[in-house]
């Protein structure tokens, strides 16, 4: 009698309980990955975190976080980007930026993403744990020290070195310091006194010669991104007053933006550099249509700003010439001359 009232509630209990844990599984194809820009970084270095996001039809997912903040971490999400996959699937990518601040190991992850499924299950899916060994500038006391010469080089001496090489050492040494400053005078004599201006550089054929070595018909799309980005990145350090050979994209950005450059020039150099950075640091791989027209979306803002150089110039231009014309020279002289009778009167 026991056993027959046993086997229904085990099996009610299985039933239930089952149900359950086939309701928590997670979707097969959802996917959270993180990786960094960096692997061995230092301590006070930015670092970027990208994490990718693949989410199959019908799923909602929320953005990836840590559960728990550490004391040496701070993190703080810059952009986001998604595109469409197979099978209905989509990919999402984020990137986070951090500063290391950890004395030796620097934990990352993992990040959580919170889903709800078409039937209504919700649930949440952890991301890969990455953990970085940061550069110190303290050194290890376990090292070995630095270890010294076992005697001074002042204590080598000429000793028992035969007179005819002593002359000859001398003499040596006295047509080696004859023949430096030969070469120094004759270099002084060949500079010319006032030298000659640089040769301004053509912009556009900067990125003409990117497109010349046909990176996108060989299918090197990550260098062709590269030579891109550098390319605008020297352009702007050379014509924007800034210095941005040593920022990176974002704060070149900021940088633009508080500069009050208007939305035209803005948005494509934003757009060139946010999609560069994609393809470089999160493996992004861009559509024909992006990689075939990113030279002329990178040359649009470029001409933009030498056309408004090339105007400043000539209104500079026009107000040195209409200063210096006689008929302002005459008004200048009256206007003097007024003044002086006025002052004796």
């Amino acid at each position: 009698m026991k056993k027959r009232v046993i086997y229904p509630v085990v099996l009610i209990l299985s039933i239930f309980y089952g149900g359950a844990i086939l309701r928590a599984l997670p979707p097969e194809n959802l996917i959270v990955e993180i990786r960094t820009s960096q692997q061995s970084p230092s301590i006070g270095d930015s670092l970027s975190i990208f994490c990718t996001v693949i989410v199959p039809q019908g799923v909602r997912v929320s953005e990836p976080h840590l559960p728990g903040r550490s004391l040496f971490i701070d993190i703080e999400k810059i952009w986001q980007k998604e595109e469409a996959l197979d099978a209905g699937d989509t990919r999402k990518h984020f990137g986070f930026r951090t500063y290391v601040i950890s004395p030796d190991t620097l934990t990352l992850g993992p990040f959580t993403v919170q889903y709800t499924t078409a039937e209504g299950d919700t649930g949440k899916v952890s991301s890969n744990e990455i953990k970085l060994l940061v550069k110190s500038v303290i050194n290890n006391p376990e090292e070995p020290p630095y270890s010294l010469p076992n005697r001074s080089p002042m204590d080598i001496t000429a000793r028992n070195l035969p007179a005819w090489l002593k002359i000859l050492l001398i003499v040596l040494a006295l047509l080696v310091i004859a023949l430096v400053v030969y070469i120094a005078l004759k270099r002084r004599k060949s500079i010319p006194a006032s030298s000659l201006p640089m040769k301004p550089i053509d912009e556009i054929h900067v990125f003409e010669r990117i497109r010349a070595m046909k990176l996108h018909e060989k299918g090197q799309i990550r260098d062709l991104y590269i030579q891109v980005s550098n390319a605008m990145r020297s352009f702007i350090h050379r014509n924007m007053q800034f210095d941005a050979l040593f920022e990176t994209s974002e704060e070149i950005v900021m940088n633009l933006s508080r500069n009050s450059v208007e939305r035209s020039i803005l948005d494509p150099i934003s757009e060139v550099f946010e999609e560069s950075d994609m393809v470089k640091f999160a493996k992004y791989i861009p559509t024909v249509e992006q990689s075939s027209t990113i030279i002329d979306r990178a040359l649009k803002p470029v001409k933009s700003v030498l056309k408004e150089i090339e105007r400043e110039k000539e209104r500079l231009a026009a107000e040195s010439e209409a200063s210096s014309s006689p008929e302002n020279k005459g008004d200048v002289l009256v206007g003097t001359a007024v003044e002086k009778s006025k002052g004796k009167s």
